[in-house]
């Protein structure tokens, strides 16, 4: 059976594996994870305001640019999000800084796992050159042992043979009325070592184990072009 298994996916069951917290608090239980293989979604007015700024970072088909500053739609979102010159000014620095970036790249890679092949894929927020970079947004200080124990700029690592990934993280502080008030930008870097690869092959490994024992495989089915 060929399977697809995001990168995503990949890092939520590396959280549920670990029991990481947030707070004092489990990011993911084990029916998270299943809700999240079978493709349910639950949707988090916080989750439009990170991600109406990863668009301007991005300055995709979403942004528009006003006398005061920029708006943005964000789909499942009546009202779009509005961001001030000032506000904006991180996300604009942070593309004259690097005018070289190739945004949103799809990437593969297959593995065999007994019976199954499995081809991992993600789309990474920026490339450039044989760098990789994720854009992170938050209302929080960047935590950098967090990012370092992901999987994700691993997987990412891996699957395309990177010697640096780079998260870019923008710190959104509200003000009234939950509008954003002011960005902060930070940033931290990693590099891959040889070892860890047989790390990622045996986190998929185990996701797959998971995915069998809970008749999820279904739901990961790799169709057919």
């Amino acid at each position: 059976m060929s399977i697809a298994i995001s990168v995503s996916k990949l890092e939520s069951f590396r959280k549920y594996l670990d029991e990481v917290k947030m707070r004092d608090k489990i990011l993911v239980q084990q029916q998270d994870l299943i809700d999240e293989i079978m493709g349910k979604k639950i949707y988090k007015p916080a989750m439009g305001r990170g991600t109406a700024y990863h668009s301007l970072v991005e300055m995709n088909k979403d942004v528009t640019k006003l006398e005061a500053g920029y708006s943005v739609k964000i789909r499942d979102e009546e009202k779009p999000h509005f961001f001030t010159e000032e506000v904006a000014q991180p996300a604009l620095q942070f593309r004259a800084d690097h005018l070289h970036m190739i945004q949103e790249v799809n990437l593969h890679k297959d593995i065999q796992v007994r019976e199954h092949t499995v081809r991992v894929r993600g789309r990474a927020d920026v490339l450039e050159g044989m760098e990789g970079r994720d854009i992170k947004t938050s209302e929080h200080d960047l935590d950098i042992d967090f990012y370092m124990d992901s999987f994700q700029w691993r997987l990412y690592c891996w699957m395309e043979g990177l010697r640096a990934f780079h998260y870019e993280h923008f710190k959104l502080t509200l003000g009234e009325n939950d509008q954003v008030e002011k960005v902060t930008y930070s940033h931290c870097s990693f590099a891959p070592l040889p070892f860890r690869d047989q790390e990622v092959r045996q986190l998929i490994y185990r996701f797959v184990e998971f995915a069998e024992t809970h008749n999820l495989l279904s739901y990961l089915e790799l169709k057919a072009a």
